[in-house]
């Protein structure tokens, strides 16, 4: 009815009215009691310092524009704390950790290698195979635009110990037929084989919906991939710039390739022997 609409109009004005009154109050008021008091108590101190809050205008996940934005906090207020600064002072120390991570892998890695082989250059063909397929990593990371971060650079360290796998493989194989002509036939496929399903192991991380996560995935599998391409194809011509390959030798030339039938094989009919 009309009176009911008359009312409620009465009723909207009396609350606009009762606001305006409360936003002149608040502007002849100080800031301090013009907050909300779960406001005030967040923001302002008893002393009466002001909490201020600062939005970058990068993206604080890479570390150039994080180092930039608390440098310029720090130029102004050395003691500004908050997320930033935190994220970042954590960024430098488990880069450190990284560096004496990676070299006591990398040495304990080498160590293990020279222990299995009792050979200094297999144990610089196995370690110039593995960096070389790091190296390889990380251009490719660089091709494909993944920035090194807290998540994906603990890829590096599994990778020493899971890149040098295929490149033993093949080390052995050579030292097997050294001196004659090295056939890398089913070892090849089987260095192959065990980097792919490593590469779907740790590739299927890129599915997942941490961003950390999905980058690390990417290392992983394009890590995999590198050390077993390197492990096939570089390993073979370090073997021979070695002087371990020779030529072909006929069979039986080393004492070892002719093949002596088994005790158990089955014997053909004897010949007759005339009387």
């Amino acid at each position: 009815s009309v009176t009911e609409a008359l009312a409620r109009l009465d009723a909207a004005f009396a609350t606009a009215a009762g606001n305006l009154r409360a936003m002149a109050a608040g502007d002849r008021s100080s800031l301090r009691d013009a907050l909300p008091e779960a406001v005030r108590d967040e923001t302002i101190a008893p002393s009466g310092r002001m909490l201020v809050r600062l939005m970058p205008s990068e993206d604080l996940w890479q570390v150039e524009p994080l180092e930039r934005f608390v440098d310029a906090l720090r130029s102004i207020d050395p003691e500004a704390t908050g997320v930033p600064m935190t994220q970042l002072e954590s960024i430098r120390d488990m880069s450190r950790a990284f560096v004496v991570m990676a070299t006591l892998a990398l040495a304990a890695v080498m160590l293990l290698v020279w222990l299995d082989f009792r050979s200094v250059a297999a144990t610089a063909i196995c370690t110039g195979a593995l960096m070389l397929g790091i190296a390889w990593t990380v251009g490719a990371m660089a091709v494909f635009d993944i920035p090194l971060n807290l998540a994906n650079f603990f890829g590096i360290p599994i990778l020493m110990g899971l890149g040098i796998d295929s490149a033993v493989h093949m080390v052995h194989r050579a030292r097997e037929s050294r001196g004659g002509r090295i056939r890398y036939g089913a070892t090849a496929r089987a260095v192959v084989l065990t980097a792919s399903t490593t590469a779907i192991g740790f590739g299927s991380l890129i599915f997942a919906a941490h961003r950390g996560l999905q980058s690390l995935g990417l290392v992983m599998l394009l890590g995999s991939v590198a050390c077993a391409v390197v492990a096939v194809l570089v390993v073979p011509a370090l073997v021979r710039l070695a002087g371990w390959e020779g030529p072909s030798r006929p069979a039986g030339a080393d004492g070892g390739d002719v093949r002596k039938p088994s005790p158990l094989a089955p014997h053909g009919p004897k010949s007759p022997t005339s009387g």
